[in-house]
């Protein structure tokens, strides 16, 4: 969700830069810290609850032509 709204991220930690999602994180997650769970909290950042699918496409990306998959 975090990429979504800026997808400018990853370039700027590439050059050591945090602020952008930083300022994300506070925003939508660690504010809400208290006053919901982690489950809600996830599903209020990122528009739908929390799924694996995401994860197994990562994994599948790092380590698919390594392993053959």
């Amino acid at each position: 969700a975090a990429l979504k709204a800026h997808p400018e991220i990853p370039e700027e930690i590439k050059s050591g830069k945090f602020s952008t999602l930083h300022g994300w994180l506070r925003e939508n997650i660690y504010r809400h810290g208290s006053k919901f769970t982690a489950s809600e909290i996830v599903e209020r950042a990122a528009g739908s609850a929390l799924t694996i699918e995401p994860y197994i496409k990562y994994l599948k990306t790092k380590y698919g032509a390594l392993y053959a998959l």
